[in-house]
C-alpha cells in the first residue's frame, strides 16, 4: 500500500463528506491490493429523517495506486423503506459531496460552483429530475445558471424574513439553502414569530413557504420568466439491494 495514495483518499473522503469513519476500512482494502473494492456506510441527517446509505467504488491503475471513482446513494425512509438511488460520480472540485446527495435524493436543489481545469467558471443550481432515467437508471439533472436571473437573496428579500436583517443568521440562512439543506426561517405575522420551511424552486421562479409540518403554503415571488431547464451531463443496517454490487470500479 501506497502511503501517500492513502492519506490522499482519506483526504478526499472527507472532504467529500464522509467523514472519517472509513479509515479503517479502506486500509485493510487497500492492503489486500485486489483490482478494487468497494465501502459501505450511512449516514442520517436529523433525528426522525430519511436515511441515506452509500457504496464507494474504488479502482487501481496500473501504478498501483487507488482512486475514488463514484458512489451509489440510497435514500431510504426512517421505517427502511427505499425511496431513491443514484449514482454520483467524483470529478473533483465539482463533486457531490455526501450531504448534497441526501438533499439532491430528497429533492431540493443545490447551488454547486463548476469548475473547469481549477477555475470557476460558472455556479449553477442543480436537482434531480424524477420524471427522467437515464439508461442506467441515474434521475436526469436540471441546471439552471446564473445567467437565468434566479436571485436567491433578492427573493427571500421580498419574504420579510428576520434572518435577512441580521449578519449571522443571514449568511447562515443563504448557505444553508444553497446546500440544500432542509432550511427554515423566521416570518414575523401578526405581530408573532412564526417558523416556515423554504423550499426553492430556482426553475419556476417560486419559493414556497411551508408550515413547520410540511403543509405548502405557496408564495410567488415576482422574478423573471426563466426558460426550460435543460439536462445537465450527465444503514449499520444492511445495505440496499445495489445494483453494481460485484463488479469492481
Amino acid at each position: 500500500m501506497h502511503q501517500r495514495n492513502f492519506i490522499y483518499l482519506l483526504n478526499q473522503l472527507e472532504k467529500t463528506g464522509f467523514g472519517r469513519g472509513l479509515e479503517s476500512a479502506l486500509k485493510r482494502a487497500m492492503q489486500a491490493s485486489t483490482p478494487g473494492f468497494e465501502l459501505v456506510s450511512q449516514y442520517q441527517y436529523g433525528k426522525n429523517r430519511n436515511q441515506i446509505d452509500v457504496c464507494l467504488y474504488f479502482r487501481r491503475s496500473d501504478e498501483g495506486d487507488y482512486s475514488f471513482a463514484r458512489y451509489h446513494a440510497f435514500l431510504s425512509d426512517d421505517y427502511d423503506r427505499p425511496l431513491r438511488e443514484q449514482t454520483f460520480y467524483v470529478d473533483r472540485p465539482n463533486t457531490v459531496t455526501a450531504k448534497e446527495a441526501f438533499n439532491l435524493l430528497e429533492g431540493r436543489p443545490v447551488y454547486k460552483a463548476i469548475y473547469v481545469k481549477g477555475e470557476l467558471v460558472d455556479h449553477q443550481w442543480l436537482q434531480l429530475d424524477f420524471n427522467q432515467q437515464e439508461q442506467n437508471g441515474n434521475y436526469v439533472f436540471k441546471a439552471w445558471s446564473k445567467e437565468l436571473q434566479f436571485d436567491l437573496e433578492s427573493a427571500l428579500q421580498k419574504l420579510g424574513i428576520w434572518e435577512l436583517g441580521h449578519a449571522n443568521p443571514r449568511a447562515f440562512l443563504l448557505q444553508s439553502i444553497r446546500k440544500g439543506n432542509l432550511t427554515d426561517a423566521t416570518f414575523i405575522e401578526d405581530g408573532l414569530e412564526v417558523k416556515r420551511w423554504l423550499h426553492v424552486k430556482p426553475w419556476a421562479g417560486v419559493i414556497e413557504p411551508g408550515d413547520i409540518f410540511g403543509t405548502s403554503l405557496q408564495l410567488v415571488i415576482n422574478l423573471p420568466p426563466v426558460q426550460e431547464p435543460k439536462p445537465a451531463k450527465k444503514r449499520k443496517k444492511k445495505p440496499l439491494s445495489n445494483p453494481l454490487k460485484n463488479t469492481h470500479a
